[in-house]
């Protein structure tokens, strides 16, 4: 009887955070072979389907990171420079901003009708209270400066937001566990 009364407060314990584990879905979950450190990451995408931008969120070990998969119209020439300043625009004049981890240079493509598009990579780590931000205030608006040129998306749709909030919610509530 002691055996199976066990069993079920150990089940009755552990519940609530598998549940937390499975809700919190990355697309990439591995062991770094090295730090022996958990690396996670999760993609979105972000903006009109049109811009093609995507919001990194990664975790190694008990540090945080955002970065952003941009493209932009035009041969933009400057390269992100390390501690360049990406900023998160949320509602209630909250902002969360992270700075750019190395330097990072345009990458460049041609599109199917022949325009030059530049590609950045920037990424960037963030604190709890910064996903805090992140997981209470819907953002609208993601922007940097590159000498004369401000690079943004400025239009989000409501489940992109969702989305975000939800897994960030999720993944707070994990490190509190």
């Amino acid at each position: 009887m002691k055996i199976i009364l066990s069993t079920f407060i150990a089940l009755a314990l552990l519940l609530p955070y598998q549940t937390k584990a499975q809700a919190c879905k990355w697309d990439v979950e591995k062991q770094d072979k090295i730090s022996l450190d958990t690396l996670r990451s999760k993609t979105f995408p972000i903006g009109p389907q049109s811009y093609n931008w995507k919001l990194i969120m990664e975790q190694k070990g008990n540090k945080y990171y955002l970065g952003l998969a941009i493209k932009w119209g035009g041969q933009l020439k400057t390269p992100i420079k390390s501690g360049q300043k990406i900023i998160f625009n949320l509602d209630g004049d909250h902002k969360v901003v992270f700075l750019s981890n190395r330097d990072y240079t345009p990458n460049y493509a041609v599109d199917k009708n022949g325009e030059t598009i530049t590609t950045y990579f920037p990424k960037g780590e963030i604190n709890k209270e910064q996903l805090m931000l992140l997981a209470n205030f819907p953002v609208n608006r993601v922007h940097l400066k590159l000498d004369n040129d401000v690079i943004e998306v400025n239009k989000f749709s409501e489940n992109q937001i969702d989305l975000i909030q939800q897994f960030v919610s999720c993944i707070l509530a994990l490190s509190r566990s």
